[in-house]
């Protein structure tokens, strides 16, 4: 045996006798570990209303140590806020379906539309006295005369009333003039478009869109819910609008406001917490099927099966209090924590379970109950131990990730598990004794409700064994459903180690690696924000749309030049910068 051999098994011998005196004092008091992890698991908890939230997938999906593109934006919304001031978009979208032939380009079409952006127009919310409508909440129009009017929204604000003929729109395939004689890119607000052959007029138009923007900047702060509760109220109307639409409606409509992004992204969150309900459950009673015995009510488990949910329960409660009282924002992603604690804690337990058992062919009847527990947890707690150690270095090490989304999830899950291990050792360990004891005394689990054989008819104690109900010298019973399992378990592994066998398992395990091989080449990288909505999402819709029909002129970029960077009456200066503009228009 190697120095390094030594070294480890020394090691290995010193951790199960350590773990071995830990499951001895958990069997001593029992009752007093259990009051004293749910005293600090309540104190933990306390820190759970402290969490706050993100759920912007802009500032969760982006790199957050090194990020070019996020400074640059902050620092133009510091020189720009007060001129542009805060706005808030909303969007509607009138598009054909891609697999039907269309065009929206037809006076039936807008008079529909026209009479869609009137009604959305003449919508009111009112809060106490004070009543709002667009006109009170919309970016206003900078053409001289009309200072009182809304921006430019689409393309119903070309138009004064129902049209007989496209004509009378004064649509330009590339500038088109509004009412207020401002000049609007046509590309902007129609999408799909087909031109004539001289390229002189639009024929065909497949999708239209609005842009209303919000002057977030003008309602006073104790006003700022009538903003929201009218995008809210514009929301309501659009998705009741796009329901009445006909089956054979020559369009369908798509939309998106300010708050669309954030709250569809919350409901996939609510959508994982209805899931874990159902797994909860699921565990539950796969679990209870599982470790319990159906020729044996003494010797079965069913029992801890709810000590053990209990503790992980207790853990969640824990890792995400600490993580409140520390700031750690939550994110989305961290709503699938639970779900991966709920399936490590009940792996922790599963060992603990089958390390009782596994004493069972060790120990005569004079062992007692503290006896067991220290056997149990010199092997169970080994085990565990590395399984758990190993996960939080992992999470640890997530924790360094630029992107936030990542970072959260790893430091909540990171701690979870350490939480899961301290209380399934512990509390569960607890629980553990107790049911063994009235394993001991003879009392069949179901009664154990009642309190047989731990708290009256035999109350708890370390010191029982099990040399009044059998002889010296004879085995400890083994429950019946484990020994038929350990006795199949037992021929797989004598047939896994036929040399036949095992060349069958080395060539079937070497051609799946061969084919993740290929599968890993084949991985794409990058994030859709799309996909962490829920799929019947209307905001997905939108931003679909968006990109079939209005991409052709891509988003619009802004430069800013830090205040005295530039004399701009100097004409050198000035020369330089439109050069270095025309350059960018180059890239």
């Amino acid at each position: 045996m190697g120095v390094l051999d030594k070294i480890s098994l020394a090691f290995e011998r010193r951790l199960a006798a350590c773990f071995g005196r830990i499951g001895w004092e958990i069997a001593a008091r029992p009752f007093h570990f259990i009051l004293g992890l749910i005293v600090i698991a309540g104190i933990l908890a306390s820190g759970i209303p402290s969490i706050k939230s993100e759920s912007e997938a802009d500032n969760l999906y982006t790199p957050s140590f090194v990020n070019r593109g996020r400074d640059d934006l902050k620092a133009y919304d510091a020189l720009f806020e007060s001129v542009e001031g805060e706005q808030l978009p909303n969007y509607l979208i009138a598009f054909v379906p891609e697999d039907k032939e269309g065009n929206l380009l037809t006076p039936a079409v807008l008079n529909d539309l026209y009479t869609l952006h009137q009604k959305i127009k003449s919508l009111e919310v009112t809060k106490g006295s004070k009543t709002v409508t667009v006109q009170d909440l919309c970016v206003r129009s900078i053409q001289n005369g009309f200072e009182n009017e809304c921006q430019f929204h689409g393309v119903t604000d070309l138009m004064t009333g129902p049209i007989q003929a496209v004509s009378e729109l004064n649509l330009d395939p590339t500038l088109t003039q509004d009412l207020q004689g401002s000049f609007q890119v046509t590309a902007l607000f129609a999408g799909g478009r087909t031109l004539s052959s001289d390229q002189t007029t639009i024929e065909k138009v497949r999708a239209w869109r609005w842009t209303i923007m919000l002057d977030g900047g003008r309602m006073s702060e104790e006003d700022k819910s009538l903003e929201e509760d009218w995008m809210r109220l514009v929301l309501d109307t659009l998705l009741d609008e796009s329901e009445k639409l006909p089956a054979d409606s020559p369009y369908k409509l798509a939309f998106d406001v300010d708050f669309s992004q954030g709250e569809e992204l919350d409901k996939s969150t609510g959508n994982d917490t209805s899931l874990l309900t159902i797994t909860f459950v699921l565990v539950i009673t796969f679990s209870f099927l599982i470790v319990r015995s159906y020729s044996d009510l003494i010797l079965s488990k069913g029992n801890v099966v709810y000590g053990a949910l209990l503790a992980i329960v207790l853990s969640l409660g824990s890792s995400f209090g600490l993580m409140g009282h520390c700031g750690v924002i939550f994110n989305p992603v961290v709503s699938t924590t639970s779900l991966l604690l709920l399936g490590l804690g009940m792996d922790d337990a599963y060992v603990i379970i089958q390390a009782w058992h596994s004493t069972a062919g060790e120990l005569g009847p004079e062992a007692t109950v503290q006896e067991r527990m220290r056997r149990t947890y010199e092997t169970a707690g080994v085990s565990v131990f590395f399984t758990s150690i190993t996960d939080i270095i992992a999470f640890a090490v997530g924790c360094t990730s630029t992107f936030p989304a990542v970072r959260g999830f790893c430091a909540y899950t990171a701690t979870g598990v350490f939480f899961v291990f301290l209380f399934q050792l512990l509390f569960f360990g607890a629980v553990m004794a107790i049911d063994g004891h009235r394993e001991y005394c003879g009392v069949k689990e179901f009664k154990a409700y009642l309190g047989y054989g731990w708290l009256r008819q035999e109350r708890y104690s370390p010191s029982k064994d099990l040399t009044a109900r059998i002889a010296p010298g004879q085995p400890i019973p083994v429950m019946p459903e484990v020994a038929a399992v350990q006795k199949v378990m037992g021929r797989f592994g004598r047939t896994l180690l036929t040399p036949a066998c095992s060349a069958a398992v080395v060539m079937v395990f070497a051609g799946y690696i061969a084919y993740a091989v290929v599968g890993i080449m084949r991985v794409g990288t990058g994030l859709d924000v799309r996909d962490l909505a829920p799929s019947d999402s209307y905001w997905t819709v939108f931003v679909n749309q968006r990109f079939n029909y209005f991409n052709e002129k891509g988003p619009l970029y802004s430069v800013a030049f830090p205040a005295n960077s530039v004399d701009w009456s100097d004409k050198t200066q000035r020369a330089s910068v439109l050069e270095l503009m025309a350059g960018v228009e180059q890239l």
